[in-house]
């Protein structure tokens, strides 16, 4: 009985303090702004911070989430999850202060408007007391970009005081034989960017040559809340007949807000010697005896008789003499051999079969134009994985299906039923 009063008064005692603790929480108060870090001339392209600053008079922050707003014009992104805790008194009262440093890309000059930033966090008045949540927004924020000076209007530029470029040819020569292939590797990195604001290389098309471009490796390197970004691009082109060619340079400009200055790095084009090679040349086709050529004359004779004939029925003609240079084709194909498969067909293509479809007139000079001339997808889909096996994105080539397609055409040869069939193939320089 003697404990009576106490237990009333012990319970009394909690309820009063849950009472203040609760009171204390609903005092507690929370507010979001939004502020620019860079003063001054901001540029198109540069990193411009946003310090998104949560603020409560409570104890700490809990169970806090950023919701970023679409920004016209630009990009706003949090580069990493970095944080600065501050502590202010404004009229008596103690602020936490919780700054998010964000990342804005202005895409283009003129006025850049950021919608008002939310967050959502809670804070209590003190550790174990009930917590308040908080749902809140800012306000939005202005400003004015510059675009660099010498810059064409549309175009998109990396704005940084650290660019760099680096570049690779392999192999690092001039000489080539038809079915070689050549690669560039180049790399860019700049400070206060992201590696996905970098814009592709140019398209490298060329006449005579297969370009096969890599998916972009792209990565973004923060250390100590400093974001570099870098991305990596390669390209290869396959030689498919002989030829001179000067594979193409790039040129990458940047603005240095530092300096100033708008700024150039450029790759120098390379000029390559291409050679039918001496596999191709010599065990796969020996030159016409002069019982070739008097074959080769009473059939042209024939094939323009026939053409006048049939009014251009037959649009595609093949020279006598290629049906049996076709068969080291094929041999090389049953061996696996890519590289003497390749140099093989490229020069019996561009010297042996005639020389026009009735496609407009145009002169078949590489195997794929051979494919599409005939109307033959298997045998489009077959050289192309032999091209991919040349560039090493195909190790495990195995020849046997090109053989038999080979084969095919061979015995087509042989009848006189190669024809040109007007049919579309897909483009054989994937990117």
């Amino acid at each position: 009985m003697n404990n009576g009063p106490r237990s009333l008064v012990g319970a009394a005692a909690i309820v009063l303090i849950v009472l203040f603790a609760t009171a204390a929480s609903a005092n507690v108060k929370g507010r979001v702004q939004a502020s620019l870090a860079e003063k001054g001339e901001l540029w198109q392209g540069q990193q411009i911070t946003v310090h998104l600053d949560l603020e409560t008079t409570g104890f700490s922050f809990t169970d806090v989430h950023l919701q970023l707003p679409d920004v016209p014009g630009a990009i706003l992104m949090q580069t990493d999850t970095t944080t600065i805790k501050l502590t202010e008194r404004r009229n008596g009262e103690a602020w936490q202060i919780l700054r998010y440093p964000l990342a804005l890309y202005p895409r283009r000059p003129g006025l850049i408007t950021v919608p008002p930033l939310s967050a959502r966090f809670s804070s209590s008045a003190s550790f174990g007391s009930e917590e308040r949540t908080f749902d809140l927004r800012g306000e939005s924020l202005t400003l004015t970009v510059q675009r660099p000076p010498g810059m064409a209007p549309g175009m998109s530029v990396i704005s940084s005081d650290a660019f760099e470029l680096n570049y690779q040819w392999e192999p690092e020569k001039a000489s080539f034989e038809a079915g070689d292939a050549v690669r560039l590797r180049l790399t860019r990195k700049a400070r206060d960017v992201s590696g996905m604001f970098f814009d592709p290389p140019p398209p490298a098309d060329m006449d005579g040559v297969s370009v096969y471009s890599a998916a972009p490796r792209i990565e973004d390197e923060v250390v100590r809340g400093a974001l570099t970004g870098v991305r990596t691009d390669e390209m290869t082109w396959l030689f498919e007949q002989p030829g001179q060619y000067q594979l193409p340079g790039f040129s990458f400009e940047w603005w240095d807000p530092q300096s100033g200055q708008l700024k150039q790095s450029t790759i120098p084009p390379l000029t390559a010697e291409v050679t039918s090679g001496p596999a191709s040349g010599a065990a796969l086709a020996p030159s016409p005896s002069r019982e070739d050529w008097i074959s080769f004359l009473a059939l042209a004779a024939t094939l323009c008789l026939a053409a006048l004939l049939w009014r251009f029925r037959f649009p595609l003609t093949i020279r006598r003499g290629g049906r049996d240079r076709l068969k080291p084709v094929i041999k090389a194909c049953q061996s696996n051999d890519a590289s003497r498969a390749y140099q093989g067909l490229a020069r019996w293509v561009t010297e042996f079969p005639a020389t026009t479809s009735r496609a407009g007139g145009k002169h078949i000079r590489t195997p794929t134009e051979l494919a599409h001339s005939l109307g033959r997808k298997d045998l489009a889909d077959a050289i192309e994985e032999l091209q991919l096996s040349l560039i090493g994105e195909n190790t495990g080539w195995r020849g046997t299906q090109l053989a038999a397609i080979l084969q095919a055409v061979n015995e087509e040869f042989d009848h006189g039923h190669a024809r040109s069939k007007q049919y579309d193939l897909p483009n054989f320089n994937p990117r």
